[in-house]
């Protein structure tokens, strides 16, 4: 059981999620680390694998670093992923299902909720919408039967082939840390039943750059979970 780590290669990506396991530490004990990168702090730390994910990196490349990153946590590990921004729609009608969280910088692997914009996949793609009294068909079923050279099919099968890595990989649970993404908890409890694991993501904003306080220690705002 480890913690694997999935950060955009850009300077304090690494550093802000770092810190986020390290606040749990005191629920999990005989652990050691080696020093955050850059850091001089030698306190007995929560282990994790560090992986990182190029700032242009596409589909294809997601994948295969998210099954690195699963085969190193191992059975029952915890995959983290530090990697683009999240949000959440606060004006639209059905808000839990309105928000967003990213698996890969610049939003090259965007998953989103209902009438989120520029999504890789929306991950309700596969659910018919509730109207009683009528028959209704999921997105999905509509392009497979009437459009089937869709580009939304060939993105929903890779998003179909992250979710077999991940359910392979029976992780203890996944976390998002990713601006308000946690608000729209239908989208995060969807991506949940999808990689069949528990998902995890930050509800309000965080701040990714260190900041000084006047007793002179370091701080990195993390943001709530789930």
């Amino acid at each position: 059981m480890t913690t694997a780590l999935i950060t955009a290669d850009e300077p304090y990506s690494h550093r802000l999620a770092a810190a986020y396991i390290q606040d749990f530490k005191n629920a999990r004990k005989n652990a050691g680390l080696a020093p955050v990168s850059g850091s001089t702090e030698t306190e007995t730390k929560i282990p994790y694998i560090h992986f990182l994910m190029p700032l242009e990196s596409q589909p294809d490349d997601v994948i295969q670093i998210v099954k690195m990153a699963c085969d190193a946590s191992q059975s029952y590990g915890t995959l983290v992923f530090n990697v683009g921004d999240g949000g959440a729609n606060y004006q639209a009608t059905e808000v839990y299902d309105s928000g967003w969280v990213n698996l890969s910088p610049n939003d090259h692997f965007k998953l989103g909720g209902r009438n989120v914009k520029k999504v890789f996949v929306d991950v309700f793609y596969d659910v018919a919408p509730s109207h009683p009294g009528r028959i209704t068909r999921s997105e999905l079923q509509t392009d497979l039967r009437g459009c089937s050279n869709s580009s939304r099919l060939v993105r929903w099968d890779k998003y179909r082939e992250l979710c077999k890595v991940v359910q392979e990989a029976k992780l203890q649970k996944v976390v998002f840390l990713a601006c308000s993404g946690g608000h729209t908890k239908n989208l995060v409890r969807k991506i949940s039943s999808d990689f069949k694991t528990k998902c995890e993501a930050t509800r309000s904003s965080i701040q990714p750059t260190p900041q000084i306080e006047t007793s002179g220690r370091r701080r990195v705002n993390v943001a709530n979970r789930v």
